[in-house]
């Protein structure tokens, strides 16, 4: 019985360190502000603080708010669009920017976990956006502990009652 509880403690672990979207894995995280340049008609381009990234999946926290400062021209207008290529106008301040200019997105508990930014004339120029909770709510689920304790007890119950020899 020690053995199932261990095991179930094991799974739950696991379950817990498991990616649950591998396409997360290579996006980044941006800053508050970033400015965005463009490659010819190939990409955009995101200067970051560790270095110019072209077309990068990138990583927006829901409750902040972003400014993408553009540094192209007006022939990549910039949009933040959902699954179903609408353009995303909830926290969204100045859709379809292009330089010199700024677009803000105010990332909302009910913005969709999956975005994707788009030059609206060059289908190369775009990339995913995935939109997390922010790291204190995401703690507020089971903690570690408790989380071990619901598998213990989960493994006890499902070995059945501990019999008397």
């Amino acid at each position: 019985m020690r053995g199932l509880a261990f095991s179930a403690v094991l799974f739950g672990l696991s379950l817990l360190g498991t990616n649950a979207n591998a396409d997360i894995a290579s996006a980044i995280e941006i800053p508050t502000e970033v400015r965005v340049g463009n490659e010819a008609q190939t990409a955009y381009i995101f200067k970051l603080p560790e270095g110019d990234r072209a077309n990068p999946d990138i990583i927006l926290t829901r409750g902040e708010t972003y400014s993408i400062v553009a540094e192209f021209g007006g022939a990549h207008p910039f949009y933040i669009r959902n699954q179903s290529d609408d353009a995303n106008t909830e926290g969204v301040v100045g859709q379809g920017v292009a330089s010199p200019g700024t677009m803000t997105f105010t990332v909302t508990e009910s913005t969709p976990d999956l975005l994707y930014y788009v030059c609206d004339f060059h289908a190369d120029m775009r990339g995913n956006i995935y939109v997390v909770n922010a790291p204190e709510a995401a703690n507020k689920s089971i903690p570690l502990p408790a989380l071990g304790l619901l598998l213990i007890a989960g493994g006890v119950l499902a070995a059945g009652p501990r019999r008397s020899r």
